[in-house]
């Protein structure tokens, strides 16, 4: 909920977007070792790999960002 609603304030302030990336990406990372430790097939673990590619490019696009947030 808190990368949501920083990706919602990003929308008023661009910077944001970045930090709400870096943030998604910690979990969606979390999430992809949780499906591997587990032995999920990679049927189940796709979601996850496809969520923080995307979340890897928004945060390059927005990289920015990071030193300004609210600039």
């Amino acid at each position: 909920m808190i990368g949501a609603a920083l990706l919602v304030t990003g929308y008023w302030y661009a910077g944001v977007v970045a930090w709400a990336g870096v943030w998604l990406g910690i979990t969606m990372l979390l999430a992809c070792l949780a499906h591997f430790r587990v032995k999920d097939p990679i049927s189940k673990t796709a979601t996850a790999v496809v969520f923080i590619s995307l979340i890897v490019i928004l945060t390059i696009v927005n990289a920015d960002g990071l030193i300004l947030p609210f600039s």
